[in-house]
């Protein structure tokens, strides 16, 4: 076992080893586990990082934020934070792993004194695939007519999971661009940024920022999301309306602010999308092109000050995904 790996192991167990058991990879989709960013997933948050773990082999580690037990102030207690799940080594030859545990079946114990185990090519790893678990005290809280229980027991815990490649399944060299970089703007919003988001997960994963001023509080976008060109407009604690201002965004069928009305119709209409234009209530009439999917709407336009429809062959302006409406105003916090 490599000290770089036995020192990231025994810092996360440090911290969590008294922690509930977490959900095994198979519980989410598999770039939760191999994509950097911040995903919502199944009704649970996941935080990934990825990086170079040798000059050929990326590691991830996939935090959860999940309610944990912990020893603090001399008795448990039960803490919701982020809480690290495993660590995914993307995929990679089998035979650089000749001479790691983490690569072949068997057991062995680190340094420490810790015990390790690691399973290759069974039905629970699947084939080309190995898991490896350490032997933790881990605590788990009971609820009781009186409160909570707290029991500690001696288990094995799952800790990472390596994968080889294959002809089907090529070696991943470099770190994988993050979500916010292979996000298409739909009408369900822009991956994590979805309409209809709780924007509370949203600051959790670090798309949002929750402010207060003097007036009310308020949600704004992270620096990461405001260089891509998009905003949000907030109904209390949910994601309401995103919208697109620069080239940066594109949507699921290649258009993006700068093209015309008349390549986005093109595409649309391609696309099996019927192209209309409609004059929404606002402060003033706002003069827009939609196309609609279900209950939601996708708007092209200038700008809210425009007098008349923009010409088709001009540049779109902006483009603003939410539930279909026939008001477009807002009013500022």
């Amino acid at each position: 076992m490599t000290v770089k790996l036995l020192r990231t192991v025994m810092a996360i167990l440090a911290t969590a080893a008294t922690m509930l058991t977490l959900g095994a990879v198979n519980t989410a989709r598999a770039d939760v586990y191999t994509q950097p960013g911040g995903h919502a997933v199944n009704g649970r948050l996941w935080q990934t990082e990825c990086s170079m773990y040798s000059s050929t082999v990326v590691r991830c580690r996939t935090d959860i934020w999940a309610t944990q037990v912990k020893y603090q102030g001399g008795h448990y207690v039960r803490v919701t934070d982020w809480a690290f799940n495993n660590l995914t080594y993307l995929p990679s030859p089998r035979g650089q792993w000749a001479n790691n545990p983490l690569g072949k079946t068997g057991t062995w114990t680190a340094t420490d004194g810790r015990q390790w185990r690691t399973v290759c090519d069974t039905p629970e790893t699947g084939s080309n695939a190995c898991r490896s678990y350490v032997m933790a005290r881990v605590a788990s809280a009971t609820a009781t007519p009186s409160g909570w229980s707290y029991s500690v027991e001696s288990k094995w815990v799952f800790n990472n999971i390596v994968v080889f490649s294959t002809a089907s399944r090529p070696p991943v060299h470099d770190v994988p661009p993050s979500v916010l970089e292979t996000a298409k703007l739909s009408h369900g919003g822009f991956g994590p940024l979805a309409v209809g988001a709780s924007l509370v997960d949203l600051a959790r994963l670090g798309y949002v920022e929750h402010n207060t001023s003097d007036v009310c509080d308020y949600y704004e976008v992270s620096d990461e999301v405001a260089d891509l060109g998009l905003a949000i407009v907030a109904n209390g604690h949910t994601l309401d309306v995103l919208i697109a201002t620069t080239a940066a965004v594109e949507t699921t069928l290649g258009v993006k602010v700068g093209q015309t009305y008349t390549q986005a119709n093109t595409a649309y209409s391609a696309g099996g999308y019927t192209w209309e234009h409609e004059t929404k209530d606002g402060y003033q009439p706002v003069y827009v092109y939609k196309v609609v999917n279900g209950t939601r709407e996708m708007l092209f336009l200038d700008d809210f000050e425009a007098t008349s429809l923009p010409d088709s062959n001009t540049p779109i302006g902006m483009i603003i995904v939410r539930q279909a409406s026939n008001t477009l105003m807002w009013d500022g916090c």
